[in-house]
């Protein structure tokens, strides 16, 4: 079996398993909201990468104060990925 088809199947396990989990439920319900702030971050800032991660922590937080900050992190990291594949368009 080719390497890296190996590998993507182990991560594509690894996604769906975490997808299932309480933390990854949670931030699939917010991952509209990250991707929209995210987005409107990279967009209009200058800032460093760790202030805009905080911004974005914080902005969806007001949002979603009782939500773990696992989920957070997962739905902005996802959110990073997706805006700078579309920015790559």
């Amino acid at each position: 079996m080719n390497f890296f088809k190996k590998m993507f199947g182990m991560f594509s396990r690894f996604f769906s398993r975490v997808a299932e989990t309480a933390i990854g439920v949670a931030a699939d319900s917010i991952s509209a909201t990250a991707i929209e702030i995210v987005g409107a971050i990279e967009n209009s800032s200058d800032m460093s990468g760790v202030a805009k991660r905080n911004l974005a922590v914080d902005k969806i937080r007001e949002r979603y104060p009782d939500i773990q900050t696992a989920a957070i992190n997962l739905a902005i990291e996802t959110a990073v990925a997706i805006v700078k594949e579309i920015l790559k368009k």
